[in-house]
């Protein structure tokens, strides 16, 4: 149980490590953008319908202005989770 109970904690941790990644991390293969593949290795919960909101240009992946709008509304959106979660206490 103790074992179990480390791991959760850890990856609670990691999570939002990972999602505070900065562009140069995010864009792996270092072409100057974020592709929806490069994202869902931060995010697996990503859908495509949820990328598409952010690609605001249409061209198929992120430049750098647009991965900072998509990382700014997750983090808002994880804070607003972990809020609720407090309140259901």
């Amino acid at each position: 149980m103790k074992k179990f109970l480390m791991i959760t904690a850890a990856a609670l941790l990691i999570a939002p490590a990972a999602l505070a990644q900065d562009f140069e991390e995010a864009d792996a293969d270092g072409d100057g953008q974020v592709s929806y593949s490069e994202l869902l290795m931060i995010d697996s919960s990503l859908t495509f319908a949820e990328f598409d909101q952010f690609d605001e240009d249409g061209d198929g992946v992120l430049s750098e202005d647009e991965y900072e709008a998509w990382r700014e509304a997750r983090e808002d959106a994880d804070g607003d989770e972990a809020d609720d979660d407090s309140r259901d206490e």
